[in-house]
């Protein structure tokens, strides 16, 4: 049995070592193999997606990718928290434009955000989504 989801995003690369860093005397070699689920994905038709979402400590993490890639077809499943005001993702609207790749009244309320929570919740962690 093979399970997975093609939908999320692979690993990143970000923190592996540049070629530049390699000693000159090695060889390096470009991964291009499949993954044992993009070769069932291929092999094994149709292809069925996943049904149900549990490893979110609050709905509000998947519930972008429920409605824009699964059509809101997962099942979420509540955590027991929910309601709790400091978990779960926020949206601050700074009503500002974004121009020439900048937009400093946005860059500006995200350290203000960050401020705050550092003041209030410095014992937990944050997470930011650009």
């Amino acid at each position: 049995m093979i399970v997975g989801d093609s939908q999320q995003l692979p690993p990143t690369n970000f923190f592996h070592k540049s070629i530049a860093d390699i000693a000159d005397d090695e060889e390096s070699h470009t991964v291009t193999e499949e993954s044992v689920q993009e070769m069932a994905n291929s092999a094994f038709q149709p292809r069925r997606m996943l049904t149900w979402h549990y490893r979110s400590m609050h709905s509000g993490l998947i519930r972008f990718s429920n409605k824009i890639i699964y059509r809101d077809d997962l099942t979420v499943f509540p955590f027991a928290n929910e309601d709790d005001p400091k978990k779960g993702v926020s949206l601050v609207q700074t009503g500002c434009i974004y121009k020439a790749g900048v937009n400093t009244t946005e860059a500006h309320a995200v350290v203000e955000e960050a401020l705050a929570f550092l003041r209030h919740e410095g014992q937990r962690s944050l997470g930011f989504v650009p």
